[in-house]
């Protein structure tokens, strides 16, 4: 195995030697002690003297892939997917930018990684002409990943349409047939995944190596992720999307499920519809960075199934 010095949320070694030191003087305690806590809390839940062994085996066994997410305040939310958590979802209620948020995502991917994006959606995609469009919808800002990535962008086929009146249909990646390390976006999951659990869905990932990223509206959906089971299951991060009345404007509560450390992001469109200019992107503003988890309206809701 190889050695690594950096911990699934992204901090080095280092930075979490230093995080101890604090933590011990704080709440004065060992620091043996701290340096456990500091690792837990960084996404290495064992104790320090192994954490060389769990880095190397997340790198060289379960690791996937890892790309950063530009935070409204400065820095990054490295986002890692592994073996055993590679899914990520994205849920909200409607039209708060839920499917461009998670195109935003696989262009992240796409800049920091060598691994190809797969879309898996039955809605309709606008014309692609070639030329530069004012972006109106996630659609063109698919055309526009395709246009500057290529054959690393690809649709999966067979997918129904919304509205079609068909039996339950699983996740099916045999078209495209994706390598390890891909990225497969789902939108939404009652189109491409109805009826699978997120294990199933999550087995699918894994059978292929991929990650899976799963949009879907939220209310009783949100509350079926945050509840069972209780360490996140398959899921790496959970990003939340709300909008303000009358704005295009989102913003993406990023919890990563194996800390529960939350962070914002802010999803612009750069300029008014219509405009070439108009390009939606990561904006980094006066937004500020969460340190603690606030009770949300998602850990209210009932759990449900679908």
């Amino acid at each position: 195995m190889t050695t690594s010095n950096r911990f699934p949320s992204g901090a080095s070694t280092e930075q979490v030697k230093k995080d101890a030191k604090k933590l011990a003087k704080a709440n004065s305690i060992p620091l043996h002690e701290a340096l456990d806590r500091a690792a837990a809390e960084h996404g290495a839940p064992v104790p320090w003297n192994r954490v060389q062994e769990y880095l190397a085996s997340q790198d060289n066994e379960e690791l996937l892939a890892r790309f950063p997410l530009p935070l409204s305040a400065g820095g990054d939310f490295l986002v890692s997917i592994t073996v055993q958590r590679p899914l990520i979802s994205v849920t909200g209620v409607v039209a708060v930018g839920k499917s461009i948020s998670a195109m935003l995502i696989a262009e992240q991917f796409l800049a920091q990684t060598r691994g190809r994006v797969h879309l898996v959606s039955a809605y309709d995609l606008p014309a692609d002409n070639g030329q530069v469009a004012s972006e109106s919808s996630w659609g063109h800002v698919w055309n526009r990943l395709k246009s500057e990535y290529g054959n690393r962008c690809l649709q999966v086929s067979s997918i129904r349409r919304p509205g079609e009146h068909l039996p339950a249909e699983a996740l099916d990646l045999t078209s495209t047939r994706p390598d390890r390390g891909d990225l497969v976006i789902v939108d939404e999951r009652n189109y491409g995944a109805r009826g699978q659990s997120f294990e199933e869905i999550a087995s699918v990932a894994r059978m292929w190596r991929v990650g899976v990223v799963l949009c879907k509206i939220g209310g009783p959906w949100i509350g079926e992720i945050t509840r069972e089971p209780a360490d996140g299951g398959p899921f790496t991060v959970h990003v939340e999307c709300f909008r303000a009345p009358r704005t295009e404007e989102t913003t993406l509560l990023v919890t990563e499920v194996l800390t529960r450390k939350q962070s914002s992001c802010r999803v612009v469109p750069g300029a008014d519809l219509g405009s070439p200019a108009r390009r939606f992107r990561f904006d980094r503003s006066t937004l500020q960075k969460i340190e603690a988890l606030p009770v949300t309206r998602s850990q209210t809701n009932t759990r449900s199934t679908h």
